[in-house]
């Protein structure tokens, strides 16, 4: 058995275990933007707040008045959104 072999198995528990060891417990926030009579609204600015978070997350909507905001911690979170 050549050591490409012995290795591999050892190669694949390190990166296997890689993951276990960097996850965190994190969530993400989605939502959508509205209007009058409900349409999407783009390019909206949503801010999200909180004293979890060094400093407030901004993303804009997509063209569907979709927003996305990954990686939060758990805590509490005020959203704001403007024009």
């Amino acid at each position: 058995m050549n050591l490409f072999h012995r290795l591999t198995p050892l190669g694949l528990l390190l990166v296997a275990s890689a993951g276990l060891i960097a996850q965190e417990n994190t969530g993400t926030l989605v939502g959508m933007v509205r209007g009058e009579g409900k349409k999407a609204l783009a390019g909206v600015r949503v801010q999200i707040t909180s004293p979890a978070l060094l400093q407030p997350r901004v993303v804009v909507t997509n063209d569907r008045g979709e927003f996305r905001v990954p990686l939060l911690p758990p805590a509490s979170y005020v959203v704001a959104a403007s024009k």
